[in-house]
């Protein structure tokens, strides 16, 4: 008998990673007097949202979805945009299904490329970290761009998970582009060279928000 599922919370957040580089004052040195030149740093901002295909095969905002079961195709459209006056950035996405049971939380699983739609000429999947690497620079005036279209729910998913709230987790992060090479070439384990996870941590949750209650 198939079991009966429940798909109730779809999570969505979108990480900023910002990385600069120069410091804010630049000064040039001649034997009579000193210039100084101000340079603003830039910001490293993206926006992400969700859409799906309705019944009518109309593009509308995500709306959750009930009796859900491991096999199922959905409909669900991430889009990724640079918000208007941001630095030029590159940008990569990981997607991750989970439950809210806590016993459950740590079978969590990544979605890969054999459950996503993921158009491969766009995006580089590194199989070291799970995630999708964005191949071109975005721009603030750039069409937003879409990570896949549509999702197939694990097999692998048992009946422990019968009647869980599931969640589809979709994690984007931008990383400037001037300045940094990405490698992109086939078996790369290193897409963004020389950036960690405690490079993202710390400029999501730098020092002195840490703790904030606000």
């Amino acid at each position: 008998m198939k079991k009966n599922w429940k798909a109730k919370s779809i999570i969505v957040s979108a990480s900023i990673l910002a990385v600069v580089g120069i410091s804010g004052i630049i000064a040039y040195f001649t034997d009579t007097t000193t210039v100084t030149n101000h340079a603003q740093m830039g910001i490293v901002d993206i926006d992400l949202k969700e859409y799906t295909i309705d019944s009518e095969g109309k593009k509308v905002e995500w709306q959750d979805l009930v009796n859900v079961v491991p096999g199922d195709v959905i409909s669900k459209i991430p889009e990724i945009e640079c918000v208007d006056g941001a630095a030029d950035c590159y940008v990569r996405a990981k997607v991750e299904i989970s439950c809210k049971d806590e016993a459950l939380a740590e079978t969590a699983q990544m979605l890969t490329l054999e459950d996503l739609n993921v158009n491969t000429d766009n995006w580089y999947y590194c199989e070291n970290d799970g995630y999708f690497y964005y191949k071109q620079i975005l721009k603030d005036d750039s069409d937003p761009i879409v990570l896949f279209t549509q999702v197939t729910v694990p097999s692998t998913i048992d009946n422990s998970w019968s009647l869980e709230t599931v969640a589809i987790n979709v994690t984007a992060e931008a990383i400037q582009s001037r300045n940094f090479t990405p490698d992109f070439a086939t078996g790369s384990k290193e897409p963004w060279p020389g950036i960690s996870t405690s490079d993202i941590e710390e400029c999501i949750y730098p020092e002195h928000v840490k703790g904030s209650t606000t």
